[in-house]
């Protein structure tokens, strides 16, 4: 007996094997799976391989669970209404069903806003005075990022508000930041939530699906390694000094160009530095460097400076890991050199930390929320749709045998159409994802914004369309309170409050420690 877990992110060799193996007289193979959450293609996972499992399967072995163990009967419903407006929910109807499901009683607790539970899905409109261009009938992207950060900050810092005052209680408690999630798609719209968040008070983690490699601090630590290994380059070394881990400035800098004392005693450093790296390796170089440049003192004291420890110090390890090391230091910076050339996103070792462990808002991709959940989800940019590019390769399933094909600029449009129909498809999948992690609540913005027409969200509320107005998106949205209130919509404010969150923490009471010794 075979039981394969995940199994909507399989792949064709996978699944012959297993099915070569355990597809026998005397062998059960169990496959367990939802296809709904299938958001990992971009790592080889291919969906319609689990489809031609599911037609390998008889209707008699499949089995569903109908049962949400995990959020408030008001959000399962709120998601059950929503992907209840398109029969083709998930565009491969045949394969990939909606099937509604109930929520346990009693197992999540709502959160109440003064006394009152909040709805399960809020939408913050983006129809504000001047978001729009004149002459335009939609927000620009960046518009809407920028509008979109502040909606969802000022939002995050009411709800805290209430909490310090006891208005925002989960199950009795006060709600906490570490109650609080931010689903985002890249790296640009995590930096964009963080910064709009650290500028109302307010910190957060961001979690993200990006490689260590590809971030600013590789490019500097591979100038600073340079600068040691061949201390004999001037400007290597002057390019060295202007990096984070060393902080000259550019009067320090050109100062260093006259003073022939202060340039020695640098040298001597880079020297220092270079002995150890041979003598002892890489890492213990790379501390000694961080204490005799106050570099943990100096990141830590400025705004995302413990994020930059955070990826130097991770960028150290895999550094001190690398096989390469064994080489010399030659050997090593083309291996640096090689990563940040080619960075992967889907190593585990690869992708970007957390800066601490405090009970902090998260910041996560919607890829790597699969399988968490959150009292709160905040979506900030579920309006922002993404296109096919006319000139990138097309890859797409044949429909009748799903095999894989890819078109290199053949100009068939019927493989654009397949091609479109499967990034749809994934889009709505990852939708899915995104709600679903929601206990309680899920704030979303929304508007018309430019390429609105491209998204999942556009496909089940507008079939596919963009509206012509808030008041016709108003009007769509509304769909989902035929039954019950399920969603609010929310106006975008004419200013935001510029004040920014306190801790609002209550002082402890001090006392002198009691001495209880015997002075001799």
């Amino acid at each position: 007996v075979a039981l394969v877990d995940e199994f909507q992110d399989t792949d064709p060799v996978q699944y012959r094997i297993f099915s070569r193996i355990y597809r026998q007289q005397d062998a059960t193979l169990c496959m367990i799976g939802d296809p709904k959450q299938a958001i990992y293609s971009f790592r080889g996972a291919d969906i319609f391989t689990y489809m031609q499992a599911r037609r390998h399967t008889p209707a008699e072995h499949r089995y569903t669970m109908t049962t949400n163990y995990r959020s408030t009967p008001a959000m399962v419903e709120a998601v059950n209404t929503l992907f209840a407006l398109r029969q083709e929910s998930f565009v491969f109807h045949e394969a990939i069903t909606f099937a509604p499901v109930s929520a346990a009683s009693g197992r999540a607790a709502p959160l109440l806003v003064h006394g009152q539970p909040l709805p399960p899905m809020i939408a913050l409109l983006l129809d504000g005075p001047g978001l729009k261009k004149p002459g335009r009938a939609s927000i620009s992207i960046d518009r809407a990022q920028e509008a979109a950060v502040d909606f969802c900050a000022d939002q995050i810092v009411q709800l805290l508000e209430a909490a310090h005052q006891g208005q925002a209680t989960l199950a009795g408690r006060p709600l906490t930041t570490a109650d609080i999630a931010i689903l985002v798609r890249s790296h640009r719209e995590a930096e964009a939530m963080q910064a709009g968040l650290r500028r109302r008070g307010i910190n957060a983690l961001a979690l993200g699906q990006s490689s260590v490699f590809a971030t600013p601090e590789a490019g500097q630590l591979l100038q600073v390694m340079s600068a040691v290994d061949d201390g004999s380059d001037p400007g290597r070394i002057r390019t060295a000094l202007a990096t984070e881990l060393f902080g000259c400035d550019g009067a320090t800098i050109d100062v260093l160009r006259e003073d022939e004392q202060a340039w020695a005693v640098r040298l001597a450093d880079l020297h220092l530095y270079r002995r150890l790296w041979q003598e002892q390796g890489f890492l213990a170089m790379f501390q000694h460097l961080l204490v005799r440049e106050g570099v943990t003192r100096r990141l830590t004291a400025r705004i995302g400076g413990e994020r930059s420890l955070t990826n130097y110090l991770h960028l150290a390890e895999l550094l001190q890991e690398s096989p390469a090391g064994q080489h010399g230091a030659a050997a090593l910076l083309r291996w640096l050199q090689h990563q940040m050339d080619n960075p992967d996103a889907g190593s585990e070792g690869q992708l970007i930390r957390l800066e601490n462990d405090e009970q902090l808002i998260r910041i996560v991709t919607v890829h790597r929320s699969k399988g968490l959940e959150f009292p709160v989800v905040f979506a900030p940019f579920l309006w922002h749709g993404r296109t096919l590019a006319k000139d990138e390769p097309l890859q797409f399933h044949r429909r009748d045998d799903g095999q894989l094909c890819i078109d290199w600029g053949s100009g068939e449009e019927g493989h654009r159409r397949l091609a479109e129909e499967e990034r749809l498809a994934e889009e709505l999948r990852l939708l899915y994802v995104a709600l679903t992690r929601a206990k309680c609540c899920c704030f979303l913005c929304w508007g018309v914004v430019s390429g609105l027409e491209q998204t999942a969200l556009a496909y089940l509320l507008h079939g596919g369309s963009r509206p012509q107005d808030e008041a016709e998106l108003r009007l769509d949205m509304e769909q989902l309170n035929r039954v019950q209130p399920l969603v609010e919509v929310r106006s975008y404010p004419a200013a935001f409050p510029c004040h920014r969150l306190s801790a609002r923490e209550q002082p402890g009471q001090l006392a002198a420690k009691p001495f209880n010794g015997r002075i001799l």
